[in-house]
């Protein structure tokens, strides 16, 4: 196998008019393992040599016999190429050399040629060629780096004369030259950034010498006699033996920075839209407060937490612009309403804190909120828009004969609790803050805080109600109803854990556990145990905005085998008329997995009959509200009958929910109702119960002289029932 050809050490052009002397040396260099690319005997050949071959070095005869000589031809070369040379000579003049110096040669070599020497000239030319070729690179990307840098860096010798300043100085300093070689006091001026007084005298700087080190904030005068806040570093530069070599000036503009400062100052005591006080300047003005009050028995304050209604319906509504704009008209309406010693902060959002100084008495405080009400519910115009918004108020007063406030945290936490009242009461009212609501508060922050817990626990429980035929009143279907029973606190109703698990978020997870334990009992009553029962599940608001849902019904379905038609939903007459279309969607999306759809609490909500007819819905529930008092009253009646005849028409069945005695009974079998339910035929019951009334009462019927009440903890009537 052939060896590989060694590779030369480096490619050598010979510039030699003397053919046998440029032969004799091109053997040796061949010996030496350099490849001699050519061999040169005038000036022209010499220079079209060089531009096409470009070799790594050039041994160059100084005395060549033509109108050019060797240092000629060296100096040409330069002009266009980095190429190392190496003067031969057989002269050595003093003449010679000093014209040889100006194209800086890499080595000289005296004829006649020792081999040694040429090897040792020429390895060391090759070297010193590479050393300065890295350090151009290096200084061509150090350039490169200081001419894009942010930071303005100028740098002096120890005398103070400039070398160096990249773009950025020169831009900085508005200099319309290069000031290189002029002398950096005259250059720079750092006066103090806030007194604005010349006090940085560069001179002490230079005569610290290597101990200069220097780092604040300061204004450059910058040429034009303008001045710009910079931050500025100063440092000492050393030669390689350590020695002081002047000093760099390294600076950056801090305007931005300054600027951005100060708004975060302005923006920790000011609100940046309204232009009030921020919330922790309200803060500490009521520490302020609390302070006064334990000194004084007979000062007192108060504290008002204002919600604007509905406000985000303004803000997505037309733009968060438009919103901005509503609440600086908001802020200057309450502001009109108080004394110079009273103060008004925006909270958050939409809600404003006011804190009404040195007040003595209630009627004072309901006069001043009254007042802020009904200027808030004033029309504004913005812009092409008039825009009508209303407030919830929430009042705390503070006074040892009411409430002896320790912390002001304290104070703004119960002002929020009777404004949360007031919005629950519909809004655009205000409440007085009293210790039930202080209790209610901890109540609804307990069972949040419990009710996922008690999902995973096994706390949660479903319930089943059933539902009768109106005729043979044989058990046709169940209600699923959901119940907790805490450990520790017994019952805990519907209607108390409900809303709040909408609110949070937690009713996601809650029904969809609802879900799988109403498809795992399915299940076992129909696939195990032969029953063919129906049971319906309730879903809340946010379940049925679920874009998923009908994906999760399915997916519950299938895990449990179930078969079409036996799991139902019921949805509330108000989900499904909030947003007509989207129901009807979802609603055909359930239809079409054979699921049937019960409108619930009918009659309660504002259904147009030209969208009832459309909803893909199998029942309609009479909200039990018409139901309590049937028997006594004939409206009642007459409502009952009417959507009893109107459901006729539209093809749908009539469930009649709260039946609770037979007199009502009678009264809707004569108005033509489907089905019944409630506590006159049973009770809600656990699965248990329920099953054991499937198997032991002929599979379903409760004569009407026999309500079935379980033998389980008796649970009270729920209003929310009909919610899960």
């Amino acid at each position: 196998m052939e060896s590989m050809q060694e590779k030369p050490k480096a490619r050598i052009m010979v510039v030699e008019d003397e053919a046998l002397v440029a032969r004799e040396l091109s053997i040796r260099l061949g010996r030496m393992k350099y490849e001699v690319v050519a061999t040169c005997g005038t000036p022209e050949l010499a220079l079209s040599s060089a531009a096409e071959l470009v070799p790594d070095l050039i041994l160059m005869d100084i005395n060549l016999n033509a109108d050019k000589d060797g240092i000629d031809i060296a100096g040409e070369i330069h002009e266009t190429q980095d190429i190392p040379i190496i003067f031969c000579t057989a002269y050595s003049s003093n003449d010679v050399l000093e014209r040889a110096k100006i194209t800086t040669p890499f080595g000289y070599i005296l004829k006649p040629i020792d081999s040694r020497e040429l090897e040792i000239t020429i390895e060391i030319a090759l070297y010193k060629h590479g050393v300065d070729h890295k350090l151009h690179d290096t200084a061509n990307k150090l350039k490169v780096a200081l001419d894009s840098i942010e930071d303005a860096v100028i740098s002096c010798d120890q005398d103070g004369k400039i070398f160096l300043a990249n773009p950025k100085a020169i831009e900085l300093c508005k200099f319309d030259f290069v000031p290189i070689g002029r002398m950096v006091t005259d250059m720079l001026c750092f006066v103090d950034l806030n007194t604005g007084i010349d006090n940085v005298d560069i001179n002490v700087w230079l005569q610290e010498k290597q101990n200069c080190h220097h780092q604040n904030n300061y204004l450059l005068k910058n040429y034009n006699e303008g001045t710009v806040p910079v931050e500025l570093n100063v440092a000492s530069l050393e030669d390689k033996n350590g020695q002081y070599n002047g000093l760099i000036f390294a600076f950056r503009d801090i305007s931005r920075r300054i600027s951005f400062e100060e708004q975060l100052k302005k923006n920790a005591i000011q609100d940046p839209i309204t232009g009030l006080p921020e919330r922790s300047m309200m803060f500490e003005r009521l520490k302020l407060a609390l302070k006064r009050a334990k000194l004084d028995d007979d000062y007192s304050f108060a504290v008002i937490f204002i919600d604007l209604d509905r406000f985000r319906v303004i803000n997505d509504g037309l733009n968060h612009e438009f919103g901005d704009e509503v609440l600086r008209r908001v802020s200057q309406k309450v502001l009109a309403q108080l004394r110079d010693i009273d103060m008004l902060s925006r909270f958050s959002s939409d809600t404003f804190v006011c804190l009404l100084d040195n007040v003595d008495s209630m009627p004072k405080i309901l006069s001043v909120v009254n007042r802020i009400q009904s200027e808030i519910a004033l029309p504004m115009a913005i812009n092409t828009h008039q825009i009508t918004v209303t407030a919830s108020s929430g009042i705390v007063l503070s006074n040892k004969k009411y409430n002896n406030y320790e912390t002001y945290s304290d104070i703004l936490r119960d002002a929020d609790t009777a404004m949360y009242q007031a919005k629950l009461k519909g809004g655009n009212i205000h409440v007085i803050f009293d210790k039930q609501m202080h209790d209610y508060a901890l109540r609804l922050l307990w069972i949040e805080e419990e009710l996922l817990d008690a999902i995973e626990a096994g706390d949660i429980q479903v319930y089943y109600q059933p539902i009768v035929d109106a005729n043979s009143h044989e058990i046709t279907s169940f209600e699923a109803l959901v119940r907790w029973i805490h450990p520790e606190k017994g019952f805990i109703a519907p209607d108390e854990f409900i809303p709040i698990a909408e609110e949070t978020g937690l009713i996601l997870p809650l029904g969809e556990f609802i879900l799988h334990s109403v498809c795992q009992q399915l299940c076992r009553w129909n696939n195990e145990m032969g029953f063919n029962t129906k049971v319906g599940v309730n879903l809340s608001a946010r379940q049925f905005s679920q874009p998923h849902l009908a994906e999760l019904i399915i997916s519950a379905i299938e895990k449990y085998q179930l078969k079409t038609g036996f799991l139902g939903v019921e949805v509330t007459e108000t989900m499904a008329m909030t947003d007509v279309d989207t129901a009807i969607a979802i609603l055909n999306s359930l239809r079409e997995i054979g699921v049937q759809v019960s409108l619930d609490d009918f009659g309660t909500g504002y259904s147009s009959l030209s969208y009832l007819k459309k909803l893909p819905v199998h029942t309609l529930k009479i909200d039990r509200s018409f139901i309590t008092e049937l028997e006594h009253n004939i409206d009642d009646q007459a409502i009952v009958k009417a959507i009893a005849a109107m459901t006729q028409e539209l093809q749908f069945n009539v469930l009649v929910e709260g039946v609770e005695n037979k007199e009502q009974v009678a009264i809707l079998q004569k108005l033509g109702c489907d089905y019944f339910q409630g506590y006159y035929f049973a009770k809600p019951m656990n699965a248990y119960d329920a099953t054991q009334l499937l198997r032991g009462i002929d599979k379903g019927f409760i004569p009407p002289e026999l309500p079935f009440y379980p033998d389980q903890l008796e649970m009270p009537s729920c209003a929310s029932d009909s919610v899960l």
